[in-house]
């Protein structure tokens, strides 16, 4: 029997257009160690030649990004290039990521799906600035925006042409090789080579004329590469694009309050669905997201494709649900939802993982563990000049700890009004990125956990990167910090709290707090009554008797009546907190904070409203009635002091708050107050 080893040698073609120079070398090399061969396409495209029904490029207008977004000029942004490719011993710049010339030019336009950037290039040179562009995207205002800073239009078509010309010119060309595609890069060093041919052609001649020349001092190699008028590092407009000026930060905040509203909104009509035993599918939940979030001033459309995955699909980190093939949201099992919003001022993304039924002990415990990595990454304070993947350890502690993980990064940047992803920086396990994390940059904060063919938990915010301010400064150093963008509440049932630390605990509540002071005016009282549900105390009050914890509650909700000499005066919704005192010898301490932010208080000077500030609680109990894992609470208090309230008017007058907060003191020295509370929580001994 004979054997014949057959070797076939691939020849693989490469359309230049479609791949970075970067991800094309790459692929040049791997191709070359299997002896095949990759050959990049010059004149034309395989796939054009066959594809004949092919659809007309996108051809929609763009628009001018307004100045009270963008914060500041198209020129002084320009002039700032500029200055960088002095420094640099650069005379122009070619920039071939979209929204980086979105944002250099303050542009917007819709070629891109969930991406307010058009297909274009931007050459940048000392004395002007040439967009290649289709000129029927180009409105007369857009025209003039354009005009007024310096820039002219050139078809898109004629990019290769000018990049050409300059090389021909000895030019030097700043280009960003991982993003500028492998024509442009190919055809500058084509035109170097040739540029180079002609000077050295000339030099000879001088040389034989006993002239000298530097040409002989430079490698063929180095000629053939572009390398004498090629600088090739990541583009400049990249950083500065990455940190947000202060019109930026403000129209992401002010677009994630809007986006907060939405959610909660949508939280509240799926919630009563969802109660109401109402079929929904992954694509409708997301379909209705949308309904909401275009009801909101400045919605644009979403950021990305949103992600709806129940049960075993939020195990799919980039699941996409379809119409013919989704699944329907139960009560068995988590829910996954990540999403997010294009608004005329800031671009939001935000996941939340719930569950409608009653969670497992696993699935809470995975769920707060992916929670004390969110709080460690949004509490971490670092020096600066620190690449974010020092930080992703924070996030995964947690989850390590029991020998859990999740195979993404922690965080990635979002542009303001533009892409949901960006870069340059990251929070990621992923070491290679070594960009710093600066002030006014934004990242998200999204760790996770995925049990495959089970279900999915993942939290993100958005935070911001911005200076602390430290008691100390090391070495001259100045330390950074996060600041939140994202508000909507956290899924309280999911929580274990026997796992959180009391400064976890104080974060839940904290956030939830601020939840609510900022979302609650912005939507309406359906909804406002859910967001109350969802963002009441999630941390564990303690009861003392004697010096001995007795129980410990987690406080919700509640409808408190209060009595004077047990006839009542006003109902009141509200949150009831019972706190330890400052002082070892004294009882606890009781307040109640009401939806008008008016509380109130006994034995606490700092929440107090009240004249008299001596008021302390003396005796009292608490029942509670065990309702399969949630509890009803009936209780009795008494208190000494004054309760008469009174608040300055316009006018300097002070007048009496009795009837707003339904008590009525009449001088009383001793007053019994009783509190019939209606907790919504869980019961932890």
């Amino acid at each position: 029997m004979m054997f014949c080893l057959l070797v076939v040698e691939l020849v693989l073609t490469l359309e230049q257009f479609l791949f970075s120079h970067d991800a094309a070398e790459e692929l040049k090399e791997a191709i070359s160690k299997k002896n095949h061969e990759l050959i990049l396409i010059k004149d034309f495209n395989l796939v054009d030649e066959i594809w004949k029904s092919r659809p007309k490029p996108p051809g929609k207008p763009t628009r001018v990004h307004d100045i009270k977004y963008a914060g500041v000029d198209v020129l002084s942004k320009l002039s700032s290039l500029r200055s960088v490719l002095v420094e640099n011993g650069c005379t122009a710049i070619v920039i071939s990521m979209l929204d980086e010339v979105a944002w250099l030019l303050n542009m917007r336009g819709s070629d891109v799906p969930n991406s307010p950037v058009f297909y274009s290039y931007l050459i940048v040179e000392i004395s002007h600035a040439t967009l290649f562009v289709d000129n029927n995207k180009v409105t007369p205002g857009v025209l003039d925006h354009l005009k007024s800073a310096g820039v002219e239009l050139k078809p898109y078509e004629e990019i290769l042409s000018e990049v050409e010309s300059l090389a021909a010119k000895g030019a030097k060309l700043w280009l960003d090789t991982s993003c500028v595609n492998a024509a442009i890069v190919s055809i500058f060093r084509s035109a170097c080579e040739r540029h180079f041919t002609r000077l050295a052609t000339k030099s000879r001649k001088q040389l034989n004329n006993g002239a000298s020349s530097d040409l002989i001092s430079i490698k063929s190699e180095d000629i053939r590469n572009g390398i004498p008028n090629g600088l090739y590092k990541v583009s400049p407009v990249a950083i500065a694009k990455a940190v947000k000026n202060k019109a930026e930060i403000e129209g992401m905040k002010n677009s994630h309050l809007r986006d907060a509203a939405a959610l909660s909104e949508f939280w509240c009509w799926m919630e009563q669905e969802v109660k109401n035993n109402l079929t929904l599918t992954e694509v409708a939940v997301a379909d209705k997201l949308f309904e909401f979030r275009k009801q909101q001033e400045g919605f644009i459309d979403t950021s990305f494709d949103t992600i709806s995955g129940y049960g075993a699909n939020g195990a799919v980190i980039h699941y996409k649900p379809t119409s013919d093939s989704c699944s329907f949201v139960g009560t068995d099992n988590l829910f996954l939802l990540d999403s997010g919003g294009q608004y005329v001022d800031g671009t939001t993304d935000i996941t939340r993982t719930v569950h409608f039924g009653e969670p497992s002990a696993w699935q809470k415990e995975c769920f707060t563990r992916v929670l004390q990595g969110h709080i460690a990454l949004d509490q971490a304070i670092f020096p600066e000049r620190m690449p974010g993947f020092v930080l992703d350890v924070l996030a995964r502690s947690s989850l390590w700890k029991v020998g859990l993980d999740y195979r993404h990064g922690t965080g990635h940047g979002v542009g303001a009004a533009l892409n949901v992803h960006e870069g340059p920086q990251s929070i990621s396990f992923r070491f290679g990125n070594l960009t710093a994390l600066q002030n006014g940059m934004i990242v998200s904060n999204e760790p996770g956990y995925y049990e495959d063919h089970s279900f999915g938990i993942r939290i993100e915010n958005l935070l911001l990167v911005k200076e602390v301010d430290l008691p100390n400064s090391y070495g001259g150093i100045g330390f950074l910090g996060f600041e939140k963008l994202t508000f909507v509440p956290i899924q309280s049932k999911l929580i274990d709290t026997s796992l959180l630390s009391p400064m976890e605990i104080k974060w839940v509540n904290d956030y939830h707090s601020q939840v609510w002071e900022k979302v609650s005016p912005l939507v309406n009282v359906a909804v406002r009554d859910w967001l109350w549900r969802n963002t009441s105390h999630a941390a564990c009050w303690t009861l003392k008797s004697r010096g001995k914890m007795r129980t410990q509650l987690m406080s919700t909700c509640l409808i408190l009546s209060i009595s004077m000499f047990a006839r009542p005066i006003k109902q009141q919704r509200g949150i009831i907190g019972i706190e330890p005192s400052v002082y070892p010898q004294q009882p606890p301490q009781l307040f109640f904070r009401a939806g008008t932010r008016e509380e109130l208080c006994f034995g606490s000077e700092e929440k107090s409203v009240f004249e008299d500030k001596s008021l302390t609680l003396t005796q009292g109990w608490l029942g509670l009635k065990l309702l399969e894992g949630c509890f009803e609470a009936k209780g009795c208090f008494e208190a000494k002091g004054y309760l008469r309230s009174s608040k300055r008017s316009s006018r300097g007058i002070r007048h009496s708050q009795r009837e707003r907060l339904g008590i009525a003191a009449r001088g009383s020295h001793l007053v019994r107050v009783s509190l019939e509370l209606l907790l919504g929580g869980h019961l932890f001994l």
